[in-house]
């Protein structure tokens, strides 16, 4: 079988203190000593004893680090997975990318992987009692996992010869690939220590040949034995046609290769031999066609040894006398003189550098080299020890030779040549460059340093372009930009906000404009045409006659004639762009959509997470691509080049994040160096959470119970919708469970699971509780009123505030309650019936009536409930429809009865036989907001014939704690709290200088002032929330803020919010009202930066949080001379945050969606309610149209607006200057 001339086309690594290609370079160059001290990382991670002298060796970083994510492996499983096969994965599919290949377009490759690794320690700490652990600590699975999560489908062999393992893996996967089995080959290999030896123990040291200093000095005088290293890296090998053919970057060339035994030539087992090496390394020249002549340097084993390196030296040099032409000097190098020995993957560090200084075009010296070993006579041979870097001539021919022996007696050699072609491609016009990752912060560092690196080599930053582009994966989170110059490129990644985006589908709408001109439709069809030549698809065509033709021309030119063409659609003109918006908001129900105009977007279109639109105008197509893309649009990246122009070339690969996975023994290892404290923490810890698996799994459950969706243990809290009431609800949770106390900035600092868990175990063996903890507690007890059944009880004090105000405005809408939900598909109204039934049955509030002064109420016996069915009237579907949409409306606005009979009004109006609206309304004196979430998950359970659920508790005894709570011990706390925080405050009314009438009328009519706030801004008001440790709430409840004290010019001011006060786990799920109005004061500070004032008002909430469950109306009664009594008497403004985690409803069978409703019902002069759902974020702004004028409140709205966007574009201003802008 004749040997074929290989490539190597991508590369990855990890080495003491190079992570890439420009710092292994850096490194060599300076002939670095990477051999070090134990680091402090290491030291913590391991917990080794600070006052041993432990030997120094080639450390790598982050070895605890692995992305889990980014190859959809669970978290349990990550953690029980060696630090072998988790940096191999990560390394492997780096070598992929660098090679210019997207992970997705190399799946299912005929791609083999040879694998070696030095023996596995990490067992020893987690065990391998689990199948995950067992298959996570098996040698022989790193090369398979590695083929299953990148999907490889060529053999994957683990090699074990010693030293010589991971090149003897090279030539397996050479000779695959000349034998035409494989197409493609990855080689790699990995030393980690987790045994760090002490200087004085002997029995690590039982061969002789470790050096007693730690450093490796080959080939030198001082030579004593090797030093350890750890490390390794891949390679990706590719036969040099198709590399060729493919335009693929080659780092080297490999020209032969060949292993070998010493069977007994040596003089002992682990002995080298001379005429062993040599004949591994004539062999492979011979394969090779290459001769001693042309060999120009040399990359030795060089293990430090003071006789083994005179025999390697020995076999070499009579190697090169082989060749009758003699030679120049030919370079003497070994990694390991700066690194270390890094045992099963010293033959691949040997390769990667070899690779790297072929590219940088030059040869790496030893280090620590300053007099030649006594017992090789360089000065009479070619071969010579290089103590300088030697920089080669461009296009020199160059010829490497990499030796690696393995004291198994397995030597390998390989014989590697530079590629002399050079291809090199500057700026070409307007350049789009695309960055993408799985993780926000991921992206963020991918962007920092793409731009260093398009910087560095910004005369090549046409390949740059044309490599990430073609070769890297889409993810959800993106960065694109565009520019003419490397410089222009590198600046605008330097600036480029993130995008997160989802998976959605492109509507391409093409609707004739009016007045439509030759001229015009040539325009319209020649933007398509570039958009396509630009990379942009679509999934679905939107278009009429008109836009059907641009289509079809831009596609395929027919070469018809555009004024004939145009004269003919101009004169059958009609305006169809409502039909547009109307199919896209069809399309829009049931997938996410990117719709793209062919010119400005029509009035109308909805601006929503459900469908984004953008509008192709006046910018290039490049820009416009940028912006396509990073708004989720899927782009054929290959459109934009040409493939005979452009070649691969080595670029940033992915940033990946680092998620801490690690196992501490279960009993103490003392050859691990473990210190003694381990097993006492870990029964402390077991103690109060039990293992740290079963601990996982019931933090899991908990997460999924308050977030109301199941999630896994890497999923952000709040990216699954988690706000500061399911923060603070979790955090009491795991009070009440576990006794462990923590702070809601500690959910921001761990927001997964995994890293809430890890974080719990960090801190539970202090968790324990004291007994002045528990006296405490045992006080703070609320002693509830034992009361018969049927006997009424007193209302509390926010329905007392809610019957007032119903009192003082009878028909005020605002306390209505209100959901229509429509229906689609065949209700079956019995069971929906029984269902509501048992709805009423379970929640007694559904059952409570108010007394006729409001100060009790009354639980009335369960009976048979009877759902009011409307069969809809009107002659078409449509007619029909609105018809029931009328009548939801003004039911909305009539308020639910609260007297004689419970307040609740639910009906059912049949449009057809295959759409109904469940109309679901209740009055707010009953039931609050949280309400609603409980109610339609308990109809869903019912409706699927669920068992009737037994509430442990009910909203009767909640009304029966509050009542109680005002004179316990913790309500007397509570309301200390609201005495200092209210201490000097200023409740006189507040008016507006423009447009606030100031007039009390006896209406309670409002307006609503919906406005969107785009996923742009919201997702900066997310990124600086959580870059500033607060939540959105917190963030737009100061915007708010800011705007009422600049509208009423006070910089001591205050509104209202809510509060949903069921902190308390008992009460979390039962219906009723339990909300609590609260107070939020604000001292705007303005010299303070927004940050700092933000952290202020979040603190002030935590504590505002803590202390909710206080009614504030006694303490307003004496503070103000008379106690408030509608809302509008405790303040003018009003502003609520909203976030529901999901709009996806179900009824078994029936596909749910929300009906519109429109109230005019308001409870103040002012409110803001900011909502956040699946769909987007938006703002309601709700206004008293006899106090406050139409214009005023787009003045309003308008001002609050642009407060989010000069606070979420300069977090670091300070409050003057948002004020003064």
């Amino acid at each position: 079988m004749n040997y074929k001339d290989i490539a190597v086309i991508g590369m990855s690594m990890r080495l003491p203190q190079a992570k890439n290609a420009d710092e292994l370079h850096r490194n060599l160059s300076e002939k670095r000593d990477c051999i070090r001290k134990v680091p402090q990382s290491r030291m913590e991670l391991l917990k080794l004893d600070p006052d041993t002298n432990y030997l120094e060796v080639g450390y790598i970083d982050d070895i605890e680090y692995f992305d889990h994510r980014f190859f959809n492996i669970s978290s349990m499983e990550a953690d029980v997975m060696c630090i072998e096969q988790r940096m191999s994965l990560e390394m492997a599919a780096e070598a992929i990318l660098d090679a210019g290949y997207s992970l997705e377009s190399f799946r299912g490759k005929n791609c083999c992987v040879y694998y070696s690794s030095s023996e596995n320690e990490y067992k020893l700490l987690c065990g391998q009692e689990s199948a995950a652990a067992y298959t996570g600590n098996l040698k022989s699975l790193t090369a398979g996992k590695i083929c299953y999560y990148l999907d490889l489908r060529g053999p994957n062999v683990t090699v074990d010869s010693a030293c010589s393992s991971s090149l003897v893996g090279m030539h397996e996967a050479c000779m695959k690939i000349v034998s035409g089995e494989c197409e493609l080959a990855l080689i790699g290999g990995l030393t980690v220590n987790i045994y760090i030896p002490c200087f004085d123990d002997k029995d690590f040291n039982n061969l002789g040949v470790i050096s007693g200093g730690g450093r490796s000095y080959s080939f030198d005088a001082r030579a004593q034995g090797t030093g350890m290293g750890e490390g390794g890296g891949f390679v990706l090998l590719k036969s040099l046609d198709a590399a060729r053919r493919d335009h693929d970057h080659i780092y080297g060339i490999v020209r032969g290769s060949a292993i070998n035994c010493d069977g007994s030539r040596g003089s002992s087992l682990t002995a080298p031999s001379v005429a062993g090496q040599q004949d591994a390394i004539l062999e492979a020249w011979r394969r090779g066609n290459v001769s001693g002549s042309d060999i120009t340097e040399f990359e030795a084993h060089g293990t430090g040894t003071l006789i083994g390196d005179p025999i390697e030296a020995e076999s070499i040099e009579n190697s090169l006398k082989t060749s009758a032409d003699g030679g120049e000097k030919v370079w003497l190098s070994a990694m390991k003189s700066s690194t270390g020995h890094l045992a099963a993957s010293a033959g691949i560090a040997a390769v990667l550098k070899c690779a790297v200084q072929f590219d940088k075009g030059v040869t790496y010296p030893l280090a620590n080299f300053e007099t030649p070993n006594p017992y090789i006579d360089f000065e009479h041979m070619r071969l010579q020890p290089l103590q300088e870097v030697h920089h080669w001539e461009k296009g020199k021919r160059r010829i490497v030779g990499i030796n690696s022996f393995g004291f198994s007696g397995t030597n390998a050699h390989v014989v590697m040549e530079n590629d002399r072609e050079e291809h090199i491609l500057g700026e070409k016009g307007e350049m789009v460059l695309k960055l993408s990752a799985k993780d926000e912060n991921s992206l963020k560092e991918m962007a920092a340093q793409t731009a260093a690196f398009i910087r560095r080599h910004s005369d090549n930053i046409g390949n740059i372009v044309y490599t990430m582009d073609t070769g890297r994966d889409d993810y959800v989170y993106r960065i694109c930009v565009s520019g003419n110059s490397a410089d222009e490129i590198a600046s605008s990644l330097e600036k480029a906000a993130v995008k997160q985006t989802d998976e959605r589908k492109t509507a391409l709408v093409l609707m004739q404009p009016e007045g439509l001109t030759a001229e015009m439709l040539a325009e319209k069809t020649e933007a398509l045409w570039r958009l396509l030549k630009a990379g942009f698809s679509y999934d679905y065509l939107i278009a009429d006659d008109f836009g059907k033709f641009v289509a079809a021309q831009a596609q395929n030119d027919s070469g018809a004639d555009f004024a004939e063409t145009a004269e003919k659609f101009a004169s059958a003109y009609a305006d169809k762009s409502a039909a547009a918006v109307n199919k896209l908001t069809e399309l829009s129900g049931s997938e996410k959509l990117t719709a793209v105009f062919m010119g400005e977007i029509p009035a109308g279109m909805p601006e929503n997470d459900a469908c984004i639109a953008l509008g192709y105008v006046s910018k290039s197509a490049e820009s416009f691509i940028c912006e396509y893309y990073a708004a989720g649009g899927n782009v054929k990246w290959d459109m934009l080049f040409d493939a005979n122009e452009y070649y691969k070339t080595s670029a940033p690969t992915y940033v990946f994040s680092k998620v801490k996975h690690w196992i501490y023994p279960k009993h103490k290892f003392s050859m691990l160096g473990i210190v003694d404290n381990i097993e006492e923490e870990e029964a402390q810890q077991k103690e109060a959470t039990g293992s740290i698996e079963e601990f996982r799994e019931k933090m899991l459950a908990l997460w999924t119970e308050v977030l109301e969706e199941e999630i896994t243990a890497q999923d952000d809290f709040f990216d699954c919708g988690g706000n500061s009431l399911t923060g603070m609800m979790m955090i009491e949770e795991v009070k009440n469970r576990w006794g462990i106390e923590v702070d809601f900035d500690d959910v921001y600092d761990h927001a997964t699971v995994e890293e809430f868990c890890e974080y719990l175990m960090e801190i539970a063996a202090e968790a324990q509780p004291s007994a002045a903890d528990e006296a405490s507690e045992e006080a703070e007890k609320v002693e509830i009123q034992d009361i018969p059944e049927d006997a009424p009880f007193e209302t509390n004090q926010t329905q007392r505030m809610i019957f007032d105000g119903i009192k003082e405005y009878p028909n005020n809408s605002g306390w209505n309650l209100c959901m229509a939900i429509g229906l689609e598909g065949d209700v079956d109204i019995s069971r929906l019936e029984k269902a509501l039934d048992m709805l009423i049955r379970t929640n007694d509030s559904l059952r409570t009536v108010i007394s006729d002064d409001g100060l009790t109420q009354r639980v009335l016996p369960h009976t048979d409930y009877k759902l009011p069915v409307i069969e809809a009237e009107g002659e078409s579907d449509e007619e029909r429809l609105a018809y029931c949409r009328e009548l939801v409306n003004k039911a909305a606005n009539v308020t639910v009865p609260i007297k004689d009979k419970p307040a609740v009004d639910f009906r059912l109006l049949r449009v057809t036989d295959k759409y109904s609206i469940l109309y679901l309304a209740l009055n707010h004196i009953n039931s609050d907001g949280s309400s609603l979430g409980v109610m339609l998950g308990q109809i869903n359970h019912y409706y699927r014939g669920g068992e009737l659920i037994k509430m442990p508790h009910d909203f009767r005894e909640n009304s029966l704690y509050q009542a109680a709570f005002p004179t316990s011990e913790k309500g007397l706390q509570q309301r200390a709290f609201w005495e200092r925080y209210l201490k000097g405050i200023d409740f006189t009314p507040r008016y507006f200088p423009d447009g606030d009438t100031g007039v009390t009328t006896e209406k309670a009519v409002g307006k609503n002032l919906v406005f969107p706030i785009s996923e742009e801004l919201a997702q900066k008001i997310r990124t600086v929330s959580r870059q500033f440790k607060v939540t959105p709430y917190i963030f737009t409840l100061y915007a708010f803020q800011v705007m009422v004290a600049k509208l009423i010019q006070r910089d001591d001011l205050f509104s209202l919010s809510v509060l949903a006060n069921r902190r308390e786990p008992a009460y979390q799920q039962i219906m009723g009202c339990l909300a609590k109005l609260v107070i939020v004061r604000t001292k705007l500070d303005r010299g303070a930066k927004l940050g700092d004032e933000m952290h202020r008002l979040n603190e002030d909430i935590r504590n505002i949080q803590d202390n909710q469950e206080y009614h504030l109306t006694p303490l307003l009664e004496e503070i103000r001379g008379e106690a408030p009594r509608s809302m509008n008497d405790w303040g003018e403004f009003f502003m609520a945050f909203q976030n529901y985690k999901s709009e996806e409803l179900s009824f078994e069978d029936l596909k749910l969606s929300l009906e519109p409703i429109s109230k005019d019902g308001c409870m103040t002069k002012l409110q803001l309610a900011v909502s956040e759902n699946a769909r987007g974020m938006y703002g309601i702004f709700q206004y008293n149209e006899s106090v406050i004028t139409d214009a005023t409140a787009l003045k309003v709205r308008d001002l609050y607006v642009a407060l989010l966007e000069r606070m979420a574009e300069k977090p670091d201003m300070t409050v003057e200057e948002l004020l003064a802008e």
